[in-house]
């Protein structure tokens, strides 16, 4: 038996029968993470993804920023998480264009136990192109 699914007893006088149900919908506790949306203009990245029900979502990571790693209390449906990256890999991404680092989503049900899901970003710098100047 998986880890997304449960034993179903069902009693009755003459025998007993044990049925395997697949656990789905609201209440599992699983994320579905949709898609990574970056701003190249400043350097974040917009991640949207699906809450199975109430609870607080939390991000964190090695480079996260720490206005990002607050708890959000969420309800059932899309969610939209901003990701900036701290102070040492901003250096970097100012430095180079790019950062890659890995973040923990962590979703911590009302009902039913948490869900971690791992994910690997990188986030892109547009270069600003630098603006020459004849002098005359």
């Amino acid at each position: 038996m998986g880890p997304s699914q449960a034993q179903l007893r069902l009693d009755a006088d003459e025998d007993t029968e044990t049925v395997v149900v697949p656990l789905t919908g609201e209440g599992t506790g699983h994320l579905i993470l949709n898609k990574l949306k970056l701003n190249r203009s400043n350097g974040t990245a917009t991640l949207q993804l699906v809450a199975p029900g109430p609870g607080s979502l939390s991000l964190t990571g090695p480079c996260v920023a720490a206005a990002n790693t607050a708890p959000h209390q969420v309800v059932a449906g899309e969610v939209e998480l901003q990701i900036a990256s701290g102070s040492h890999c901003r250096r970097q991404l100012r430095r180079t264009g790019s950062t890659s680092f890995g973040i923990t989503i962590i979703f911590n049900a009302t009902t039913g136990h948490p869900s971690l899901q791992h994910q690997h970003i990188t986030l892109h710098l547009r270069q600003s192109q630098k603006q020459y100047r004849r002098h005359g």
